[in-house]
């Protein structure tokens, strides 16, 4: 390899490396925390050390999971240089932890005043720049195994999902699909960039372009690089607060489009009227205003398109408003395990039948809903929805702090 290939492949490294840190760490524990103390015996926690690091070579586990946090706690008690009085504080960092070894970027942990903010775009008031993102990982397979080369296949791209109506981000004209690029001159670390200069290496190697032709995309990315941020810290950077400026770059296709957002509280009403059409916001107000403007009979048109919440108790309360009783489609755990039917045990009387305005930005409760009408004949699609139909259930814990989990992928398939 000709040294500028060297150079710049030096530079994509020190770039993934940051990445790389956070995601080969999950694995600490049987690695590292428990691996390198093989044969300690006593000397470091006695019985839990011993047993998990022979009996877990042999493909057993001679304590449970909740034993061996327990007993962690306890080492962590007994032994660290200061005292630990907040066993709370322990058993969050544990649960961040866990999260985080989940490898799912729907699944996320939120601090205490990010989690504030995400409960309260729950409600229909959003925080920051009024916008729902999400972080979406590169497209293809994932590395068999990660290392400082590989680890940029699996860093996600800060994708606006949903924009609210009227907040800072609908104002600069902010769409779904909009990637941020950079936040306040940091670059958003993403694969899109990093894939364009490994490509372009590639062919540099094999002879197809010249090293003149490397020089502007190694330039730019030696330069982002050197300020560069990780796109959860993005994430949390513009959903929380209500006071500060940011200039954000969004990217849109190849198109890059330069913002300035002030930060404010955008309140969207769960039910707006637009004609003959009831605009549906996916909050935790939806069911009951539905209840109150759904006619005993008749056709009514909702509009559900800028929905990206995957909130599951939402999808099954708004359900319940809009039609009766029974089962509606299947409900399955991720990672390819069983189905179980997605059934309602109390649900409306209404007889009414609805139109629904859905596209690609219909996602995840949304989707849910209108393809479980659909299903049972209760309802008529005017376009396609998402396939993403994820839908998750949100945990807070004492501290503040909390987590949003995946829970069940929908499919409106009949039942076995």
């Amino acid at each position: 390899m000709s040294s500028s290939s060297r150079s710049g492949w030096f530079t994509t490294f020190c770039v993934a490396a940051g990445a790389g840190a956070i995601l080969l760490g999950v694995a600490v524990r049987d690695k590292v925390d428990i691996g390198s103390m093989t044969g300690t015996g006593d000397a470091f926690g006695g019985r839990l050390w011993a047993s998990r690091s022979t009996e877990s070579q042999q493909g057993g586990l001679d304590i449970p999971e909740s034993e061996y946090f327990r007993q962690m706690t306890d080492l962590l008690k007994d032994r660290y240089v200061d005292p630990i009085t907040d066993e709370q504080k322990l058993a969050v960092g544990a649960v961040r932890g866990m999260v985080s070894s989940l490898d799912d970027s729907k699944s996320l942990f939120f601090d205490k005043d990010v989690f504030k903010a995400y409960q309260s775009a729950r409600t229909g008031t959003y925080e920051g720049i009024g916008a729902d993102l999400e972080l979406v990982p590169p497209a293809g397979a994932k590395p068999a195994k990660l290392t400082a080369q590989t680890v940029f296949l699996t860093v996600p791209s800060l994708t606006v999902r949903a924009v609210a109506p009227g907040g800072p981000a609908d104002k600069a004209g902010v769409k779904p699909g909009d990637v941020v690029d950079t936040i306040d001159t940091h670059w958003v670390l993403n694969p899109e960039l990093i894939l364009r200069f490994r490509d372009m290496s590639t062919k540099l190697d094999k002879g197809q372009i010249t090293t003149d032709a490397l020089k502007p995309i190694r330039k730019e990315l030696r330069e982002k690089s050197e300020k560069s941020i990780m796109p959860m810290r993005a994430l949390e950077m513009l959903i929380k607060g209500t006071e500060g400026d940011h200039k954000v770059i969004f990217r849109r296709g190849k198109q890059l489009i330069t913002t300035s957002l002030t930060k404010r509280a955008t309140t969207v009403a769960p039910l707006a009227k637009s004609g003959d059409t009831l605009v549906a916001k996916f909050s935790s107000g939806l069911p009951s205003a539905l209840k109150t403007q759904i006619p005993q009979s008749g056709t009514v048109k909702l509009d559900f398109r800028q929905n990206a919440s995957p909130d599951f108790a939402l999808a099954r309360d708004t359900l319940s408003v809009l039609a009766p009783k029974g089962t509606y489609g299947l409900l399955g755990k991720r990672r390819g395990e069983a189905k179980q039917a997605f059934a309602l045990s109390s649900g409306s009387e209404t007889k009414a039948k609805y139109t629904i305005v859905v596209d690609a930005t219909t996602r995840g409760a949304a989707a849910t809903v209108a393809l479980a009408l659909q299903k049972a004949g209760l309802a008529t699609l005017q376009g396609t929805p998402s396939t993403d139909r994820t839908l998750a259930e949100v945990v807070g814990l004492p501290d503040g702090s909390g987590f949003v989990m995946s829970k069940f992928d929908y499919s409106p398939e009949a039942t076995k």
